[in-house]
């Protein structure tokens, strides 16, 4: 293995060991406060524009987290 192709590999690898989960990280941490701001802005201002609509957040929410076309039920309070 030559010096070239060594200095390579340990590049590689440091890479995707250290910068790429820095990246992922700094970019959750980018759109939350992107979002965070935003959501502040529509606040202050009183403009509800480029606000997000509770409504289609929550059905969002249902269809990722429950599947298309079912509804979360309360618990029954009678055990059968």
């Amino acid at each position: 293995m030559t010096f070239n192709t060594l200095v390579l590999s340990v590049g590689c690898v440091l890479c995707w060991i250290v910068l790429f989960p820095l990246v992922v990280i700094g970019g959750g941490i980018a759109l939350f406060l992107l979002a965070a701001g935003t959501e502040l802005s529509c606040l202050i201002t009183g403009n509800q524009g480029k606000s997000i609509d509770p409504t289609a957040a929550h059905e969002m929410a249902m269809r990722i987290c429950f599947g298309y076309r079912t509804r979360a039920r309360a618990p029954s309070r009678f055990v059968r």
